[in-house]
Order: structure tokens, then sequence, then C-alpha cells
């Protein structure tokens, strides 16, 4: 369950970085991108590591772009911080959901 509580983290991290301006930088997003990116590879299931790739590779470069490229368009804005933290917290919230649901056929969960 720890994956999913990470995953939900990032995810509600980016919330904040989307409504807040001063947290509105490229570092936040290369830094936040590694970090997701790097959640994929202790992921169980082929479609959630792929989605965390993505998403991971997508903040990384974003912030690669605005930090490396001096162009007119910015990559680093409230809309890209907010869509890809709701599909985060979505996926974060899913992968707790599911390994509750797990726990539960085994017998792990304790009822009181």
């Amino acid at each position: 369950m720890w994956h999913g509580g990470i995953i939900m983290g990032i995810g509600i991290w980016l919330v904040f970085s989307g409504l807040i301006s001063s947290l509105q930088h490229p570092v936040n997003m290369v830094v936040t991108g590694f970090f997701t990116a790097i959640c994929c590879f202790s992921s169980s299931r082929i479609w959630h590591a792929s989605a965390l790739g993505i998403l991971g590779l997508w903040l990384f470069l974003s912030g690669i772009h605005d930090w490396a490229v001096l162009s007119t368009r910015s990559m680093v804005n409230s809309t890209n911080f907010l869509i890809v933290s709701i599909l985060l917290v979505g996926i974060g919230l899913w992968c707790i959901i599911f390994q509750i649901r797990a726990m539960a056929k085994k017998g792990q969960l304790g009822t009181n």
C-alpha cells in the first residue's frame, strides 16, 4: 500500500503546485517528474507502470523544456500541474483500493 500512498502524495503536491503560483517552477516539475518515473519501476501492473512512466516523463520533459529552451511557449503552468495531479491521485487511489482488496481476499486484513 505504500506505493499508492507515495503516488497520491506526489499527486497532492502537484495539486498544491498548480494552485500556488510560487511553486510553479521548472525545477519542481523536473524533480517531481523524476520521482514519479522512479515509482513506475516498483509497480506490479504493466498499465500502472506505463501510466506512471509516461506521466513522470511528461513532467520531467516539460520542466526541462522551460528550463533549457528559451521559447514563447511555457510548459510550466497550472493546467499542466492540475491535469497530471488528478491522474496521479486517481492512479494512487486505485492502487490502494486494489491492494486492500487483494489483502482481504488473502485474509490478511484483521476483522474486529
